[in-house]
């Protein structure tokens, strides 16, 4: 394991790394691991640690639960632990210990921050004449209420459709059916349809990659005067200052370490943070985060997902998240939707979705997380062509599932109600029932 400057702090077999880590880096590398177990609010406390930008004689000491005052004094040995097996800590030193307690909790009212209703979005692949009509969105409704704000993961492999419906959510890109509300207005059509300013102001956008959402030629802080001098957060500058101020306090920067700066001067972690503020700034009722962490160092990416969780209870904000990564969706959601080749096929609280798949493909997802001390045995069945999966009429997971039977290819499968707030796209929940004709056009299949 290697840390700052170069330095080595532990070296060792993979196993007994992964098993009985000596060094606390270490210990914080492995909790940044994608898992799907119960969060402590320990874990969540020392996981979200802010890194330090100096190089003292310690320079972990400033993220480490364990630090002690000759951490920042005197730079450690590395101590063997075993044969083969060496820590560079003053730990070994003394007895470890910690406390751990559980919290989580998810509450939603009945109004309606967004609602999608039958959303649609086709694109057309290859020439005019022997081209293919893709559908990217497939008839997806989905709604994130108000009151107590929540997160809401949406969770899919490439080709899912996550991003694209992002991208409709955002007012990027338009539908090719359906019909999106924010704060029950129309975001698209209608009469009471919301303009750019006063969307712009209730929905915020973050983006994957954080030096792409600011230009190298320009400080960064010239983005956040902007967007609090546009957007009507602020009358004049001085007023934008305190706004920005307050925003860059928010997620843990001061404004002086960041005014005239260029993105080429702050670290990925530490620029995402910044556009995290950016979105702040408005005051916004719903922030739209597509893949925010999948760009950022493992060690670090909890900072971020931690940081949702924190301005979901301080601003009242609600979040849509759009991950691949169904452990961080755990982790910081209060629910979950996946998504597959354009259709939504599984929908409810983290906890129930994660503890009782109703989805094949969501088993799949679990699956796929990778859990120390564990070995994938089986194979994974890869998907068909991307292109011919979205162009079946039955169900586009059939060739993958393990549990497929005639039916599967014969229809499409109704969106079947398993409880409270949940909804699985699958025949297996009502035991591979056909769909009578009128159903299905009820449905309308």
């Amino acid at each position: 394991m290697l840390y700052a400057d170069s330095n080595v702090v532990e070296v060792g077999p993979t196993e007994r790394i992964f098993s009985a880590a000596q060094h606390p880096y270490t210990e914080m590398l492995i909790k940044s691991l994608p898992r799907i177990v119960a969060i402590t609010a320990h874990e969540k406390a020392s996981a979200g640690r802010q890194a330090c930008s100096t190089r003292r004689p310690v320079a972990r000491s400033h993220r480490c639960p364990h630090a002690m005052d000759i951490c920042t004094q005197a730079r450690p040995p590395l101590v063997q632990i075993e044969d083969d097996h060496l820590s560079a800590c003053f730990l070994h030193e003394e007895a470890m210990a910690a406390a751990r307690a559980e919290g989580r909790s998810t509450v939603m009212s009945s109004e309606k921050v967004m609602e999608l209703k039958g959303l649609t979005r086709a694109f057309r692949i290859g020439g005019l004449l022997t081209g293919t009509r893709l559908l990217a969105v497939d008839d997806v409704s989905l709604t994130l209420k108000a009151g107590e704000p929540a997160i809401l993961s949406i969770v899919g492999e490439s080709g899912s459709g996550k991003t694209t419906m992002a991208r409709i959510m955002l007012r990027l890109l338009e539908p090719s059916g359906g019909d999106v509300y924010i704060d029950g207005r129309h975001v698209f059509a209608g009469a009471d349809r919301m303009d750019s300013h006063e969307f712009r102001r209730f929905v915020q956008p973050i983006f994957q990659n954080p030096f792409e959402a600011f230009s190298s030629r320009k400080p960064v802080d010239s983005y956040l005067y902007e967007t609090a001098l546009n957007l009507g957060a602020a009358a004049n500058r001085k007023q934008a200052r305190e706004v920005i101020a307050s925003a860059l306090n928010s997620v843990g920067l001061d404004y002086g370490l960041v005014e005239g700066k260029y993105p080429n001067q702050f670290s990925g972690g530490e620029l995402q943070r910044i556009s995290i503020a950016r979105a702040l700034i408005p005051n916004p009722k719903l922030i739209v985060a597509d893949e925010p962490v999948s760009m950022i160092d493992a060690s670090l990416r909890m900072n971020i997902v931690n940081l949702f969780l924190q301005l979901k209870n301080e601003r009242q904000v609600s979040f849509i998240y759009i991950t691949h990564d169904l452990s961080t969706a755990y982790y910081v959601s209060d629910y979950i939707a996946i998504m597959y080749r354009g259709n939504l096929v599984e929908l409810g609280p983290s906890d129930a979705i994660l503890t009782d798949p109703q989805h094949p493909y969501t088993e799949l997802l679990m699956d796929s997380v990778p859990k120390i001390g564990e070995k994938w045995d089986d194979i994974a069945v890869l998907p068909d062509v991307e292109t011919k999966e979205y162009a079946v009429t039955h169900c586009k997971f059939a060739a993958r599932c393990p549990y497929v039977r005639d039916i599967c290819r014969q229809q499409r499968p109704p969106l079947v109600e398993i409880g409270p707030e949940r909804q699985a796209l699958c025949f297996r929940p009502i035991d591979y029932a056909p769909q009578t004709e009128r159903e299905v056009a009820a449905a309308g299949i």
